[in-house]
């Protein structure tokens, strides 16, 4: 009488299936973390446009004005026209636009500032998160309804 070994091991359809359920975890997972990508560079660009409003009521406060230009913030050296409060810490992700240019603010790591005039100014900036820009208007500038499209202060 011989004696039949049993061998044990996966089919194929069975390892077939583990790979396609596999692939799928992965599909799901990659689409979850661009989504929180997006996320977290659009909190990075309001947090950014929320300080660069902060700062400007600050040197408003001080200096009865908004700053002209970006450089207008200053050095933060204390003195007048330059108010330690009013200091951009990350000046080099705020660009200037001129009171009649269209806005191009087109990433979520530049922020644009422009004084419409001494009494007002608008923030724009990129959120990743719905691919649009939005924008932020202090003191006097007027209200911004459609930030895409603004091209001027008035």
């Amino acid at each position: 009488m011989t004696k039949q070994t049993k061998t044990r091991g996966f089919t194929i359809v069975e390892l077939l299936i583990v790979i396609v359920v596999i692939a799928i975890l992965a599909a799901i997972t990659i689409v979850a973390y661009n989504g929180i990508q997006n996320r977290a560079k659009a909190s990075a660009a309001v947090s950014l446009a929320n300080n660069i409003v902060k700062k400007a009521e600050a040197f408003n406060t001080i200096e009865s004005s908004y700053p002209a230009n970006v450089a207008g913030f200053g050095t933060g050296a204390g003195t007048a026209g330059n108010p330690a409060e009013g200091k951009l810490d990350n000046a080099s992700q705020v660009t200037d636009i001129a009171a009649s240019t269209a806005v191009s603010v087109a990433n979520e790591s530049t922020v644009q500032y422009r004084r419409c005039t001494a009494g007002g100014a608008q923030i724009y900036y990129y959120n990743a998160s719905d691919s649009k820009r939005y924008a932020i208007a202090i003191g006097g500038a007027p209200a911004i309804t459609a930030a895409a499209s603004i091209t001027s202060c008035a």
